[in-house]
């Protein structure tokens, strides 16, 4: 049902869009509309086929719940909007006061990192979910540090894996005249990973049911955000598109670190410091601004080799149910 709503609301979306824009030439209103449209009638759908009526009950409400679902939710407004700041500040900032052309640069050099953030988002909701269930159990710190070590070895290997690959396939994705993009592709990328590491405690702090955590973290990462960006982007506006790209980096590091310390007095996390992977990050970004393409190859080798040992048990353990059903699927057919 999950599936097939989502794909419902994509259609919808694609017709109603079309019908608005191109028939009624609407554009930005018939953009909302499309968009409020479809994903009413897909609630609705959603809703009847669930039979959710079932569960809707004058008797059944309870203020001590609401309250407690209120004082839950509140500081994920603020948590979502932070986020939302500390994305699109730099370049409604750019366009404002550098220019719409630095601007473009900027989404440019973004679309590669945000696969980075693409790659964890098929892992968020599960992990939402789970960590939220596991809270109670004895086993919750072996289960939390588990999935921790596994998580941060595969968000690393993307995140240096795209960086050593980037010499190789920026100029066949990308025109030249967004030739400068490739400057700050690195910086956003890490960006990135901090912000998805981020996430990962914001699960944590979930399922302790302490959201207020979440809310001041983020909201102080697009404080420092905004301010960062509108000094010097003044100051330096020659220099506006690595302003925002490292008041993105910065406001990220805050968020994460300021989380990452609250999360001692609920959980100890293991932390192990792999000297290994800083110095071929290092190493990768070096070569990555020298452009050297044999020693970019050379490092791209390398790269594979460590993101294929770090990660070798946690793709085996994704494989193997899959393997399983594959094997039980060919021995009904035989």
């Amino acid at each position: 049902m999950y599936s097939i709503s989502n794909f419902v609301l994509g259609a919808l979306t694609i017709i109603l869009n079309m019908l608005f824009i191109l028939s009624f030439k609407m554009q930005a209103k018939g953009l909302l509309l499309a968009n409020t449209i479809a994903n009413f009638l897909v609630s609705i759908l959603v809703f009847q086929k669930l039979k959710l009526h079932k569960y809707i009950s004058k008797n059944a409400f309870s203020n001590n719940t609401l309250n407690k679902m209120i004082k839950y939710s509140f500081p994920l407004v603020f948590n979502n909007l932070s986020w939302l700041i500390i994305s699109f500040s730099d370049r409604l900032m750019l366009t404002s006061l550098v220019g719409a052309n630095e601007n473009g640069i900027y989404s440019v050099a973004n679309r590669f990192p945000n696969i980075i953030y693409t790659f964890y988002g098929f892992f968020s909701t599960a992990w939402k979910e789970s960590s939220a269930k596991i809270v109670k159990e004895k086993n919750k710190l072996q289960y939390y540090n588990t999935i921790y070590v596994d998580m941060k070895n595969f968000l690393k290997a993307i995140t240096i894996g795209l960086i050593a690959i980037m010499p190789f396939v920026f100029s066949i994705f990308i025109k030249s005249s967004y030739n400068s993009a490739y400057i700050y592709i690195p910086i956003l990328s890490i960006g990135i990973y901090y912000t998805n590491m981020s996430n990962f405690y914001g699960g944590i702090f979930s399922a302790f049911k302490n959201t207020k955590i979440m809310g001041y973290s983020t909201v102080l990462g697009a404080i420092i955000n905004i301010i960062i960006n509108f000094i010097f982007m003044k100051v330096f506006p020659t220099y506006g598109t690595l302003v925002a790209t490292l008041s993105t980096l910065v406001s990220t590091l805050v968020v994460y670190f300021y989380r990452k310390l609250k999360l001692k007095s609920y959980i100890k996390l293991y932390e192990k410091y792999n000297i290994t992977y800083w110095l071929l990050l290092v190493m990768t970004l070096v070569l990555y601004y020298i452009n050297n393409k044999i020693l970019c190859a050379i490092v791209l080798f390398l790269v594979i080799g460590y993101c294929y040992i770090t990660n070798r048990k946690f793709l085996l353990n994704i494989l193997k149910p899959i393997v399983r059903k594959i094997k039980m699927k060919n021995n009904a057919l035989d």
